[in-house]
């Protein structure tokens, strides 16, 4: 006999833990509210716990793209504080995918059985397909190429 378990996809969110700052005041504030819609994250999931992948992946961004950001100019400061500029969007399109792959792996259950270790094999393909995705909006909000191909040099042979 099956079970069915509803769960509240738009439980709301307190007023006071909406709004997500970074520990840069250089990039916006974003929303919990927006990131559970966005990345489908539904009640399973606390709001602390959320927040908690938020803040771990605005850490990780921030100190990533650090060289980038000393070296904008105050026009540029001003357009990324603007929420719906491109930028503040590939830095929450960031943030979240990076978020979601930290909290996939928060969630992940220990399983021993054959069934387990298939469903742990899944699980770690999306958390390398949404840490993949961060790296690339990362990468466009820096404005570099997505991939970056280096030829490898054959050694030389002494004679």
């Amino acid at each position: 006999m099956a079970t069915f378990i509803p769960h509240d996809n738009q439980s709301a969110v307190p007023a006071d833990l909406e709004h997500i700052a970074p520990i840069d005041s250089f990039f916006p504030t974003l929303s919990l509210t927006r990131y559970r819609e966005v990345m489908r994250v539904d009640d399973t999931v606390t709001h602390d716990r959320a927040i908690e992948s938020i803040e771990s992946a605005m850490m990780t961004i921030c100190d990533d793209v650090t060289a980038w950001r000393d070296k904008q100019t105050v026009a540029q400061l001003s357009d990324l504080s603007t929420s719906r500029s491109d930028k503040a969007k590939l830095w929450e399109k960031a943030v979240f995918h990076r978020a979601k792959a930290l909290s996939i792996e928060k969630y992940r259950d220990i399983d021993t059985t054959k069934d387990g270790h298939a469903k742990a094999e899944a699980m770690e393909e999306r958390i390398d397909t949404y840490l993949q995705r961060s790296r690339e909006f990362q990468r466009q909000l820096i404005d570099k190429p997505r991939t970056t191909i280096r030829r490898r040099l054959s050694p030389k042979s002494s004679g």
